[in-house]
């Protein structure tokens, strides 16, 4: 058993395969609706990618901080934003939960939980707007 807090350890391994996870989640994303994709072309891959990276850059904020809020209020800032440039509230929490399907496989459990507690406050708050 690890001296090192789940949560601490998810936020390493997070940070050093960001690139790697936003693409893999990505990926899996517009592969499961590539036809609602499919007119935006790599512009939306682009963004989707962007996305992402910034949802994980805020979820290691909050996963090393060990404060949820960093990342709810991350999700209450983004939606609304996102929402201006005509990306709906069911994609954030889309990606929310492909990314969380990926860090699962990726993830031991405890770690993998850490931050699926952290996507699941985060899709609550999204809903709550």
């Amino acid at each position: 058993m690890s001296a090192i807090p789940a949560s601490a350890r998810a936020a390493r391994i997070i940070e050093r395969t960001r690139a790697e996870l936003a693409e893999e989640t990505v990926t899996r994303e517009l592969a499961k609706d590539a036809e609602r994709w499919a007119p935006w072309g790599d512009v939306a891959r682009v963004r989707c990618l962007e996305d992402t990276q910034f949802h994980l850059t805020f979820l290691v904020a909050a996963l090393t901080m060990g404060q949820t809020s960093l990342f709810t209020d991350y999700v209450a800032w983004l939606v609304p934003m996102l929402e201006s440039r005509k990306v709906m509230r069911d994609d954030v929490i889309e990606n929310f939960r492909v990314l969380a399907e990926v860090l699962r496989e990726r993830l031991a459990t405890d770690e993998a939980d850490a931050v699926i507690a952290l996507l699941d406050a985060g899709t609550e708050r999204a809903l709550a707007l």
